[in-house]
């Protein structure tokens, strides 16, 4: 256990090695003033209160502190503002030392508040007070660490030696006869004792009406560990995933009335350790085998068995880090709150039927307003892949088909996680369930190794179709009537980022899945057609394509047409604005394989294709003509 002394002899190695504090303090509020003289800006730690003791036969203990982060500003705004700044930064700072800096102690670290103070002592000091929660371990309570006080030892008898007969001398005669010695009778040994240890304390006998879940360890495979709850304080299912409060994996194996406590566990809602890599075995040290002794004619002493060497404690590894998929109650704002894999706490709003793709610490998510029965809102799914786990760039990948069944119920749809941009990131594809359809999604997969499905209860299929697939393709974005933000990954997987003025399109080659523009009415539209592709011999000679465009004016129902012209291997676009008024355009290809209507299209009511075959390009005019319908 961590003692009061050692807890704010680190907060002082934290203000001392952080150039922003000159000064440091510590106890009841009252000691504040008397340490302003040290400096400013000052840091002061106020012992607040303590729960008391938790968790089985009350081996956690929990102390709570404020920590004051003051300075003293000058008059003007603009200082003040300065100083809020600084003074908050200094307690995240101090916060990050303890989480991450080189003195660490086996104890965890909550920050549950921060509050501004402004001018609220003498020398006019503001900044700001944070409330902090340090939880140990209370393995320093026991009888055994009372001073004076040790278990009682059985004695350990010692050897008794056979007595040594004394020898009688034999009478020498002399002129004066004297009395014959008396022979001294022969003592017979006294028998020692025998010592009697402690009575031994009779185990309890387990209450057969409380039972536990027996737990493995993931670490170490090993068993013998319970839960802090009873069976009937948490419901789970053997293979099911839970975490202690120091994050540490568990998997359930079964139901017992005893074991060694981990203390309250958390349900992850995952099943089976996670992947990682097997620990390596300590090896078992042999034993040293006793010298026999030789027989000799004094009493062979009792060998001094040689005590087994303590093992040292395994260190706990941090969790481990993931990625994951969430998305959004489709009534209602949600809360999403996790841990990043640098340990930086997050917690946001995401709006209704938003989707979020992160990667967290294993078991830190949560979302408020899940409710798995309203489509397929208001849930999260972790991929169990390695967050940052190393792949190998490819330029074709294999291609996949995912399928989710038609289902009336509970959320069917699947998240399907795998790796098609870079070396070291996963993408996602989430294919909804519908009530009347069966919804399937292509993806092109970097490396098929990547690929794991969500722990959604009604999966999806995922089929290979043993065929290859490129990883780029052809895009057509469009900024809305304030400009916008393009971004995305190239061909050869450079991130791009430019500005695009009002309705300003941009025709690029793209990773899958990569570009974006920000703008509420912005659009992207999606070739589905490789980049680069080859098409067929370019020549005079095209096929003309009719396309009856809708003319509806709904939000987003702008379409494109992708082809090829006659002389290019390449493809160009047409870009049809829903205007309110129906068209039909005329649209020359070279190749009939690259005609392609985005899959965004909703203005497109019919095409015609083959209609007329042309010798020659009237006019040398590339470019489609319409007409009215």
């Amino acid at each position: 256990m961590i003692n009061y002394q050692e807890i704010i002899n680190l907060f002082e190695l934290a203000v001392g090695e952080n150039q922003f504090y000159k000064g440091f303090g510590h106890g009841s509020i009252d000691n504040l003033d008397s340490v302003v003289n040290r400096g400013y800006p000052l840091l002061f730690v106020r012992p607040l209160s303590s729960p008391g003791l938790s968790g089985q036969d009350g081996r956690v203990r929990t102390l709570a502190f404020e920590l004051y982060s003051l300075d003293v500003p000058k008059l003007s705004d603009q200082d003040r503002r300065v100083s809020l700044s600084n003074t908050e930064q200094g307690i995240y700072d101090i916060y990050g030392y303890i989480l991450d800096g080189p003195v660490q102690y086996d104890f965890g670290i909550e920050v549950l508040g921060i509050v501004p103070t402004i001018e609220a002592f003498g020398d006019k000091a503001s900044g700001w007070v944070a409330t902090i929660n340090i939880e140990s371990t209370a393995s320093g309570i026991s009888y055994c660490n009372i001073p004076g006080n040790e278990w009682p030892t059985t004695p350990t008898p010692a050897p008794t030696n056979p007595p040594t007969p004394t020898p009688t001398a034999s009478p020498t005669p002399s002129p004066t006869p004297t009395a014959s010695p008396t022979p001294s009778p022969t003592p017979s040994p006294t028998p020692s004792p025998t010592p009697s240890g402690p009575t031994p304390t009779p185990s309890p006998t387990p209450d057969p009406s409380i039972v536990y879940y027996a737990l493995r360890r993931c670490s170490d495979s090993q068993e013998g560990f319970i839960s802090g709850q009873q069976t009937t304080a948490i419901s789970l299912s053997n293979n099911d995933r839970v975490q202690d409060s120091g994050f540490v994996n568990y998997v359930v194996i079964g139901q017992v009335t005893t074991g060694t406590s981990v203390g309250f566990v958390t349900d992850t809602g995952l099943q089976g350790c996670p992947a990682g890599p097997t620990p390596t075995p300590s090896p078992t040290p042999s034993p040293t085998p006793s010298p026999t002794p030789s027989p000799t004619p004094s009493p062979t002493p009792s060998p001094t068995p040689t005590p087994s060497p303590t093992p040292t404690p395994s260190p706990t590894p941090a969790p481990n880090s993931y990625y994951y998929w969430a998305v959004a109650n489709e009534l209602s704002t949600n809360t999403l709150s996790y841990t990043s894999p640098t340990n930086t706490p997050f917690s946001f709003a995401i709006s209704s039927s938003q989707e979020m793709f992160f990667a967290a610490k294993s078991g830190s998510v949560t979302l408020s307003n899940t409710n798995p029965l309203i489509g397929n809102k208001g849930r999260f799914v972790d991929s169990q892949v390695l967050y940052n786990t190393s792949y190998t760039n490819k330029e074709t990948g294999s291609s996949y088909t995912v399928t989710v069944p038609s289902q009336i119920g509970d959320w069917g749809g699947d998240v399907v996680f795998f790796n098609s941009i870079n070396s070291s990131q996963l993408s996602y594809v989430s294919v909804a369930q519908s009530d009347s359809i069966i919804n399937s999604s292509s993806i092109c997969v970097g490396n098929v190794t990547s690929i794991t499905t969500g722990s959604s209860p009604n999966k999806g299929t995922v089929t290979d179709n043993s065929s290859t697939c490129p990883t780029a393709f052809y895009y057509v974005g469009e900024a809305d009537g304030a400009g916008g933000t393009v971004t995305y990954l190239d061909e050869n997987y450079s991130a791009v980022t430019q500005s695009l003025s009002a309705e300003q399109r941009i025709f690029v080659g793209a990773i899958s899945g990569t570009m974006q523009i920000t703008g509420a009415g912005s659009q992207v539209f999606f070739s589905e057609i490789g980049f680069p592709s080859s098409f067929g011999t370019q020549g005079t000679v095209g096929t003309e394509y009719i396309v009856s465009q809708s003319g509806l004016v709904v939000p987003n129902s702008d379409d494109v047409v992708f082809y090829s012209k006659p002389d290019e291997t390449t493809l160009t676009y047409e870009f049809m604005p829903s205007d309110g008024t129906c068209k039909a355009y005329h649209i020359l290809t070279g190749d009939t394989g690259s005609f392609y209507v985005d899959n965004t299209a909703s203005g497109i009511s019919s095409f015609l294709s083959g209609s007329r075959t042309l010798t020659s390009w009237p006019n040398g005019d590339y470019d489609p003509y319409y007409s009215n319908c």
